[in-house]
Parts: structure tokens; C-alpha cells; sequence
């Protein structure tokens, strides 16, 4: 990998965490905070160890939260058009 396209993969992957990390905050800008942070970590994954370990710990974070969306959607879903 070259030189520049090294320093290019450091630049985002640094711009995308930070901006994640200013997103999770809602009183500042209100979006999409983790989704942003793991898209950074992957990037930076291939360079850096401690990046690789919190992207494998996001991406859990990230699929647990899902799942328990899923959940509860689905118990909402149930309690407002019960079986018949």
C-alpha cells in the first residue's frame, strides 16, 4: 500500500471517529453516532491494534442494540394486532 493512500485510509478513518463520537452526543448533532464510529474503526482497523479490538466491541454493541430494537418492535407489534 502506498504512502498516500496510507495517510488517505489514517485521514478518514480519524474523521470518521471523531465525527461518530460528535454524533453520539444528541445535544450537539443528533444522528447516526455508532454506525459512523464503526465505519471509522474499520478503516483505521488495518493499521492500528487497539482500532481492530473496538471495532470488534462496536460491532457487538451495535447487533445487541439491533436485536433488542427487533425485539421490541415485534412485542409492540404483537400487543397491537393480537392473534385472532
Amino acid at each position: 500500500m502506498g504512502a498516500v493512500s496510507r495517510w488517505f485510509r489514517k485521514v478518514s478513518g480519524f474523521a470518521l471517529l471523531i465525527g461518530g463520537i460528535v454524533m453520539s452526543v444528541p445535544v450537539l448533532v443528533p444522528g447516526w453516532g455508532l454506525p459512523v464510529i464503526i465505519a471509522g474503526l474499520a478503516i483505521l482497523a488495518p493499521e492500528y491494534e487497539w482500532a481492530r479490538k473496538l471495532y470488534k466491541i462496536a460491532l457487538d454493541l451495535y447487533h445487541r442494540i439491533l436485536d433488542k430494537v427487533r425485539r421490541r418492535k415485534e412485542g409492540a407489534a404483537a400487543k397491537e394486532h393480537p392473534p385472532t
